[in-house]
């Protein structure tokens, strides 16, 4: 599988704070989530992508350099940025309009993906009247008809209400696939994003940390360290306090474990009628794998 982005030695100053730090990264995943704190640089490397802000070292976006084929990339790849950028007086069909009469995408194509992402009631409205949640949206939608071969978004679910989250990167996920884009995607919301890209940029004060696949970052930090909900921790701790258990008991109803058993293992030393109170058993949550490997600089 060919690379589809590169950087070699990018660096990007602010006066005189690096924002990018010798940035070297070789894309070739179909899937890409980048992640990382406040000040990371995700949001100057989104930006230095899509031809907007100029720097130093090699950058190449589908073998094109955003520096001097910004327009070229711009034809291929559908960018949606943070913050939605309309002619407020416009509405999002004379938007979509545009996008049919410059890259020839259809009509009925248009109000397929409309009514998927539930906004074709939306469609006649002055894009000022519509909330940013609704007007980032419009973007993402946007970017989908334009792509050709990927997209990059920034922050896509940024603006949405929490009990839209999850239901819209779902949705945006199965557009991706459908549609056989490559994309790479900026975003906070690491548990509803990560687990559906194959590949994780992990930035941290300008400096890559890793980048890798998922899986490898998430075994990583697992350990064998569980979680698991119950309906009263005092129901199975007890028959969990062995040498072979580290047990901490986060509240009444959360308890963590570490050891080299398996899940299998662990469970079995509880009596089947007390399994009962168990309502959930996960692994490390994702987020405190990107805590721990941001705290310990990538050392595991």
């Amino acid at each position: 599988m060919s690379e589809w982005i590169n950087t070699e030695a990018l660096v990007k100053y602010y006066s005189k704070n690096r924002a990018l730090d010798m940035v070297t990264l070789r894309l070739n995943a179909t899937s890409v989530s980048l992640v990382g704190p406040n000040g990371a640089g995700k949001s100057t490397l989104m930006s230095i992508l899509e031809g907007l802000t100029h720097y130093s070292g090699d950058v190449q976006v589908l073998g094109m350099s955003p520096d001097t084929d910004s327009v070229k990339i711009c034809k291929k790849i559908g960018f949606a940025p943070e913050r939605p950028s309309f002619y407020q007086a416009a509405s999002p069909r004379d938007i979509f309009k545009r996008v049919h009469d410059l890259k020839g995408v259809e009509f009925s194509e248009i109000n397929r993906i409309t009514e998927r992402f539930g906004f074709s009631q939306l469609i006649k409205r002055s894009i000022y009247t519509l909330s940013l949640g609704e007007q980032q949206i419009l973007t993402i939608i946007t970017a989908l008809l334009w792509a050709e071969e990927g997209v990059i978004l920034d922050e896509p679910n940024a603006n949405l209400d929490i009990w839209r989250q999850s239901e819209f990167m779902e949705i945006l996920q199965e557009e991706l696939k459908s549609r056989g884009l490559k994309f790479l995607i900026s975003t906070h919301l690491i548990d509803k994003t990560i687990p559906h890209t194959e590949h994780v940029i992990l930035l941290d004060k300008g400096k890559v940390l890793y980048s890798g696949p998922t899986s490898e970052l998430q075994s990583l930090y697992e350990k064998n360290r569980y979680y698991i909900w119950c309906t009263d921790t005092r129901e199975i701790t007890k028959y969990l306090d062995t040498q072979e258990i580290r047990l901490e008991e986060l509240n009444g109803k959360l308890v963590k474990i570490e050891s080299h058993l398996s899940i299998g293992n662990i469970l079995d030393l509880i009596p089947v009628e007390r399994q009962k109170s168990i309502l959930k058993v996960e692994r490390t949550p994702i987020e405190e794998i990107i805590r721990g490997y941001i705290e310990n600089k990538g050392v595991v």
